[in-house]
């Protein structure tokens, strides 16, 4: 990420702490537009968080999940933390594999560029360009492709992590309700109202 780094590390202590705690998170992701930190805290991760953060060891320099500590996981534990053979990240979205930010959710694949620039592309099958090759980036300017990950890769990262912690019948348990609700909500409503509404404009 080339975001500011004091969004989740406050200035003067630059404590690791405190960036690990989902409040840091929870400050942005609100509301009804993306009620992640309301849907984390009502969650069994968020119960466990609450009921064992003083025995979490939130400062430690190694911070991993399932070797560490094997209850309650904040945002970073799964998104940013070392855990199975994924090393720390600055990239929250690295290990998301599907977007529910447009009207009709897709899947995310990513081109990363030479100068760490990345993009996310939506779809299932989206035409991923070769790693070498020039290609537009979010900014309009052509970059050339350092890599490539498909959501499927995505996904792996993120059940990595999982894994740590859970059985990997529950994992995969837990990613087909997830994936049946995504698909349901598309078929059902999403792409019915989205064509309703097009009509509607036109």
């Amino acid at each position: 990420s080339w975001g500011s780094c004091s969004a989740c590390h406050t200035r003067h202590s630059f404590s690791v702490r405190q960036a690990r705690q989902p409040e840091a998170c929870g400050k942005c992701h609100l509301g009804p537009d993306h009620p992640q930190i309301e849907v984390w805290n009502e969650s069994k991760h968020g119960v466990l968080y609450h009921a064992n953060r003083e025995s979490l060891g939130l400062e430690s320099d190694q911070w991993r999940a399932g070797i560490e500590y094997a209850t309650g996981p904040t945002c970073s534990s799964c998104h940013m933390s070392a855990a199975g053979s994924q090393p720390v990240t600055h990239d929250v979205g690295e290990r998301i594999s599907w977007t529910l930010r447009p009207p009709i959710s897709t899947k995310l694949n990513m081109v990363i560029f030479e100068d760490n620039m990345k993009n996310d592309l939506t779809g299932d099958e989206p035409q991923m360009p070769a790693v070498g090759s020039e290609f537009k980036g979010k900014d309009g300017k052509m970059r050339k492709v350092k890599g490539t990950l498909t959501w499927e890769q995505r996904r792996d990262k993120m059940q990595d992590v999982c894994s740590q912690c859970h059985q990997k019948g529950f994992v995969d348990g837990a990613y087909k309700q997830f994936d049946d609700v995504v698909d349901l909500y598309n078929e059902k409503f999403a792409k019915p109202c989205k064509s309703i509404i097009d009509e509607l404009i036109r």
